[in-house]
């Protein structure tokens, strides 16, 4: 990883050269609004994931872009060369979610959790801070696969660790969505978990209502750790 930590910096450097040369003066509109990025796979994206639901919480005061690609990993997504378009646009805010994809065995997606996945992260939090953004992880989203016994039954766990793990090292903001879904889940029970199918036997993906419920739980947890933030949120009617 000691070369992917050096074409990162390279990268970066880049940036800020061709950041200097094209001029700083951005729209004065655009400016007096908070920015927030998405980046993660496809359970993020506005079609099938909590993006458009989620940006739709916010009051015009805050610009969200959504920069989540599906069938990506964390390490393809990287790998892509994306990272330097969202750092562009100078955001205020980097949420990142990614674990889906990781697990999958081709070599361009696969990361390990303990190790490669934690360094993707690691590479999104440096980067967002180096342009003064905050970044916030967020553990991936529980499939709705239920066990015998009516539970879910996830196999995102050690991604949702890993993801931790990297958010309580470098003191980055947190919101452990794998669990919190899992309970979310749990509660209300596989035949009602079944309306968040954003198609027919689909347990990944979100159908809008899923997508609204999953927002929720983002939100509720949002309000625990970025006061800033949430102070965008529109009133609850």
């Amino acid at each position: 990883m000691k070369t992917l930590y050096y074409i990162n910096l390279l990268v970066f450097v880049i940036f800020l050269f061709e950041g200097n040369i094209s001029g700083q003066v951005k729209n004065k509109t655009n400016d007096s609004k908070i920015k927030i990025v998405l980046i993660g796979n496809s359970t993020v994206e506005d079609l099938a994931g909590w993006g458009q639901s989620f940006s739709h919480r916010f009051t015009n005061e805050v610009s969200i872009i959504n920069a989540a690609v599906g069938g990506r990993s964390s390490k393809s997504w990287y790998n892509e060369g994306r990272l330097s378009a969202v750092l562009a646009e100078k955001p205020d805010y980097i949420f990142i979610e990614f674990g889906h994809n990781d697990q999958k065995l081709e070599e361009e997606l696969h990361t390990n959790s303990e190790t490669s996945f934690r360094d993707y992260l690691k590479i999104y939090v440096d980067s967002a801070r180096a342009i003064g953004a905050t970044p916030i992880i967020i553990s991936p989203v529980t499939r709705r696969i239920f066990d015998d016994n009516g539970k879910i039954n996830s196999s995102l766990g050690s991604y949702a660790t890993g993801a931790k793990a990297v958010a309580t090292e470098n003191g980055v903001a947190f919101i452990d969505l794998w669990n919190i879904s899992i309970n979310y889940h749990n509660s209300i029970g596989k035949d009602s978990s079944m309306m968040f199918n954003y198609k027919q036997g689909d347990l990944t993906h979100l159908s809008p209502a899923g997508a609204e419920a999953i927002t929720e739980l983002i939100v509720k947890e949002l309000k625990q750790v970025d006061l800033v933030l949430v102070s965008y949120l529109k009133k609850e009617m």
